[in-house]
């Protein structure tokens, strides 16, 4: 395990950080009626702080996240769903939308996700996926645009004491998406409640 962390920090310095937001989702869903409040940054200028709080539904995970760096203020809702387990590899997708404001600019970007996760051990679970969706929006500079930003994003959940994870994750633009890493940590909400991530409810 201690290699495992090696090598992803050692990726997270090495990284160029201006992602938006952290994905910080795995395809295994928390359970039915568990809630987590999680905390993160960007892992090199520290630019971007997240905050978001996920719910745990019946086969269903909703996510409600707010960001702000760079005289940036970003909002997002995203519902996430589990579909199938194959070789120990959880599988899912989401959907949602995100809502941007700045200075002069403002943006509306419907989204999409696949993603997998493994857990690796008790402690450890490896996730990655694609995220993408469509860009509208309007600035000073440009006037009204439209684009079509398309990532990848890899990262680990680690678990740190009974109720909180640290997660670390790196995000790669493929098409006008900004590539980035994170850090930061979920906390579950639930008194007394084990760290225990279920695929079925």
């Amino acid at each position: 395990m201690k290699k495992a962390l090696i090598v992803i920090l050692t990726l997270l310095v090495a990284t160029f950080a201006f992602a938006e937001f952290s994905v910080n989702h795995n395809a295994t869903l928390i359970p039915q009626k568990a809630s987590t409040l999680s905390g993160g940054v960007q892992a090199i200028n520290l630019g971007t702080w997240n905050l978001e709080y996920t719910q745990g539904l019946k086969g269903t995970n909703l996510h409600v996240k707010a960001s702000y760096g760079f005289r940036t203020t970003r909002v997002q809702g995203f519902v996430r769903h589990c579909i199938l387990e194959w070789n120990g590899i959880d599988m899912g997708f989401g959907y949602g939308g995100e809502v941007e404001f700045r200075p002069g600019n403002f943006e509306i970007k419907p989204l999409a996700s696949w993603n997998m996760s493994y857990n690796f051990n008790n402690d450890v679970d490896f996730y990655g996926g694609f995220i993408g969706g469509v860009a509208f929006g309007s600035n000073t500079w440009s006037g009204v645009y439209l684009d079509i930003p398309i990532g990848a994003y890899y990262g680990t959940q680690i678990d740190i004491a009974s109720n909180l994870e640290l997660y670390m994750e790196i995000q790669t633009g493929i098409l006008d998406y900004a590539g980035g890493a994170y850090i930061g940590v979920n906390y579950y909400l639930s008194k007394g409640l084990q760290i225990e991530k279920a695929t079925k409810q």
